[in-house]
């Protein structure tokens, strides 16, 4: 069986609303969602005045079709179950959530608007510790790029790059601008932001 994410659900996307159960439709965040075809990330920030708890996770990802299973390897709270199956209203995804928090098992139903062309082209880094731990992931999918540090604090953002220029959009504690090598080899390590980063993932062409 083929666990590859397909293509029409690679890309970056917005969140345009979330609808808990018996509750309608709202949207009480900032969030974006990168999704290549094997990794994905996800960062959630509250609109202002709503005091809403941030959210910043990251990992592996399954399909198996019309679910996704997404791994939280890196996760600000620790969380586990997260379960989409993915369903779609036109252009726009509609993903109807199975998630756990505090130990507590939620559904809701969420609409994500598309922000790339279909097809993008995607590289995916890790940062792990001499142990193996996962430290660190980045995402670049076209010019939506997110990266997420673990360790002493918990670091995310996300940045958006137009006209060459980095504009840094949200995210938890606090990651500076750097450079990206604009092609990458799976398995070769590069140095980015200081640290050595690992390709895990490079489809398409140079971004």
């Amino acid at each position: 069986m083929d666990t590859t994410v397909p293509n029409k659900l690679v890309g970056a996307w917005v969140r345009e609303s979330i609808q808990m159960e018996g509750e309608t439709p709202k949207e009480n965040s900032d969030v974006i969602w990168l999704q290549s075809q094997g990794y994905y990330g996800d960062i959630r920030i509250s609109l202002a005045n709503l005091n809403i708890e941030p959210e910043s996770f990251s990992g592996g990802v399954n399909w198996e079709a019309p679910h996704l299973t997404f791994q939280h390897d890196l996760d600000f709270h620790n969380e586990g179950l997260d379960i989409g199956r993915v369903d779609w209203d036109g252009d726009v995804l509609l993903e109807h959530a199975t998630f756990e928090m505090v130990g507590k098992r939620y559904e809701c139903k969420e609409r994500w608007l598309r922000q790339t062309a279909l097809s993008p082209a995607t590289r995916v880094f890790e940062q792990r510790a001499h142990s193996g731990e996962l430290l660190g992931m980045l995402i670049r999918v076209d010019n939506h790029i997110l990266m997420m540090v673990s360790g002493i604090s918990f670091n995310s953002a996300y940045w958006l790059i137009e006209d060459n220029r980095w504009k840094w959009q949200w995210g938890l504690g606090e990651l500076t601008d750097f450079t990206m090598p604009h092609a990458a080899v799976m398995g070769v390590s590069y140095s980015i932001n200081g640290f050595t980063w690992r390709c895990i993932e490079s489809t398409g062409g140079e971004i």
